[in-house]
């Protein structure tokens, strides 16, 4: 998945994309309808004034999410208006890609571009029963400042958003490569288990046909036993006693880690 600015030509995704970001209980108006209201069409019209700026999530070649930012004045506000010098953002994702960390990628890259054009802080809009967005927004470092109408407005210094979102970063790839670790450590088990299986599997082949070159050259033997068993209890009771412990031990070892099995199925 890329993120990117977008491009002449892809204005119809953003009015898709602020259509979307528009949380409503009850029955939405058609898009046309909704955006030129006179509450929401200051936040599209004249699009590219100083400050505008959209960026875009692009994946297999399909636009599937945006997050864009505008500066609003005090004379005409946004709902999620801080400060003139602050942009408010508004964010949105193709129904059927969300929960897969497109929102997250989308919040983290604005904040990074934000920052690269010299701004401190960003503020937005939130409905606080939209709970997926209100959680996500505050795991980077928004926090609640203030209400406007029914909705929450949030704010973040970039800053401190930029090291949340790396302590988040860094966590999430020492929990990745702790897991990694384990199961590494799971399967060198595994291994280890096979090998042991499979040596006390040839330990008791040899044994028995030692016993059987060794029957052949018997000429008494105990008739309670029978010749094989017997020539076995003369050349091969500590052979078969340690190829009983290797195979036993091999099995406990796999049958431990066979969730392994499981894991690996689920992941076809």
């Amino acid at each position: 998945m890329q993120i990117r600015q977008i491009k002449e030509g892809e204005y119809d995704f953003f009015l898709d994309m602020l259509y979307e970001s528009i949380y409503m209980t009850e029955t939405k108006p058609p898009r046309e309808a909704l955006l030129e209201s006179e509450g929401l069409k200051k936040y599209h019209e004249e699009w590219g004034r100083p400050g505008d700026e959209v960026l875009v999530a692009e994946k297999e070649g399909e636009l599937v999410g945006a997050v864009w930012y505008r500066q609003f004045t005090e004379e005409h506000p946004g709902y999620g208006f801080v400060s003139p010098d602050i942009p408010e953002i508004g964010m949105a994702v193709k129904a059927s890609e969300r929960g897969k960390g497109v929102g997250r990628k989308l919040l983290e890259e604005v904040i990074a571009f934000a920052m690269s054009q010299g701004y401190e802080a960003l503020s937005l809009s939130v409905d606080p029963f939209n709970h997926h967005a209100y959680k996500l927004y505050k795991s980077v470092g928004f926090y609640k400042v203030g209400t406007s109408g029914t909705s929450v407005t949030m704010q973040a210094s970039l800053v401190e958003a930029d090291r949340k979102i790396r302590g988040i970063t860094r966590t999430k790839d020492l929990s990745h490569s702790k897991s990694k670790g384990h199961r590494e450590s799971r399967i060198s088990k595994v291994a280890v288990g096979a090998i042991c299986l499979l040596s006390g599997v040839i330990l008791m082949a040899g044994s028995w046909i030692a016993s059987a070159i060794y029957a052949t050259a018997m000429t008494v033997w105990d008739g309670r036993y029978g010749l094989f068993f017997s020539a076995m209890l003369e050349t091969s009771v500590a052979p078969l006693i340690l190829s009983a412990g290797l195979m036993l031990s091999g099995l406990v070892l796999i049958l431990n880690e066979r969730e392994l099995w499981h894991s690996n199925k689920g992941e076809m």
